[in-house]
């Protein structure tokens, strides 16, 4: 069993949060070396069967309760507190967001876009000119698909590029091996 204790102070503050097989030892340590130890006024043990349970009980712990003398975890914390707190102004409440694969532009999939839209007949006819002209005279196909379908926030997935530089021709031995993964010229079926 290993112990996943709590240190409370002045007005039940959390003081620091620990994992220990030998709790009382680990304590017995603080009170040596720690100058936070001398305003604890309570302490409490949840105990837990592995101590990779404990230890990850202990890091979400952290985390979330975010005691005042911990050091362990902190910088991890204060990261993902960063992050969390840079999506929830980066993308309001509702928008959709797009992924995109490593190499492709937000523009390139507006235009993809652009695309369906001149396809799905669910839009106006007013909606599919609108379309068609920013892609006849290449006007920002962000913008246009932002007007028509509303806005979008677009996340690059990372990973290597898979695009090829141009699109192979239909028919030639790039376009098998982009589509088939296999060439004509290459000797196989």
């Amino acid at each position: 069993m290993t112990g996943l204790y709590h240190v409370y102070g002045e007005a039940d503050s959390l003081l620091y949060i620990g994992v220990s097989k030998h709790f009382g030892i680990r304590w017995q340590q603080h009170a040596q070396k720690q100058p936070w130890w001398n305003e604890r006024r309570r302490m409490t043990v949840d105990f837990y069967d592995t101590r990779d349970e404990a230890l990850d009980a202990e890091a979400l712990a952290i985390f979330t309760e975010q005691p005042k003398y911990n050091v362990m975890h902190r910088k991890q914390a204060l990261r993902l507190k960063a992050i969390k707190r840079r999506e929830a102004i980066s993308t309001p409440p509702g928008m959709p967001v797009v992924t995109l694969a490593p190499g492709v532009t937000p523009e390139m999939a507006a235009r993809a876009e652009l695309f369906e839209i001149i396809g799905d007949f669910t839009y106006s006819k007013e909606e599919r000119d609108e379309a068609r002209a920013a892609l006849v005279y290449s006007l920002s196909a962000v913008a246009a698909t932002e007007k028509l379908r509303g806005p979008v926030k677009y996340e690059t997935r990372p990973g290597p590029r898979r695009l090829p530089a141009a699109t192979p021709f239909y028919g030639t031995p790039e376009y098998e091996e982009m589509v088939h993964g296999t060439s004509p010229l290459a000797g196989g079926d």
